[in-house]
């Protein structure tokens, strides 16, 4: 039977020095706080759209002020998407080494919260284009931003 050197195992390793310091570091603490800028942005933005919702199938196509919130709701969903899917993308991968990392807990912890509140805010967005006329959707999708969305 072979002997195995315990120290010669190793599992995964990240070099995340280029991304951020420490999860616990000034530059994710930044990070996380404009992450909560954009949802305080996108919380606003959202209940202006959630306020159309119940004249929305009857909104004009073109120019309404609806479609520029719309969009807008849209832009903060991505930017606060592609923010806080880095940051929980950086604490996972800590995770992956050390499984106890202590601050890579906390912050995958932090992250569960403003997962669960960019969903909600969401909601209206998706619930206008629900409603809305066709045309009003195209509309919306016209803006190259948008674009993307169509399918």
């Amino acid at each position: 039977m072979a002997r195995h050197d315990a120290g010669a195992l190793a599992g995964p390793a990240w070099d995340l020095s280029g991304e951020y310091p420490a999860p616990d570091s000034p530059a994710v603490e930044a990070d996380v706080a404009a992450l909560a800028a954009i949802l305080d942005r996108l919380e606003r933005q959202s209940a202006r759209l959630a306020a159309e919702l119940p004249h929305a199938a009857t909104l004009a196509e073109a120019g309404d002020a609806a479609i520029a919130v719309a969009r807008e709701v849209s832009a903060l969903t991505e930017d606060a998407t592609l923010l806080l899917d880095n940051l929980a993308a950086y604490a996972r991968c800590l995770l992956s080494v050390d499984g106890q990392h202590a601050p890579a807990r906390a912050l995958e912890g932090r992250l569960q919260n403003h997962h669960k509140r960019l969903a909600a805010l969401a909601e209206p967005l998706a619930a206008f284009l629900d409603r809305v006329p066709d045309a009003v959707v195209e509309a919306y999708l016209e803006d190259a931003a948008t674009a993307p969305a169509r399918f």
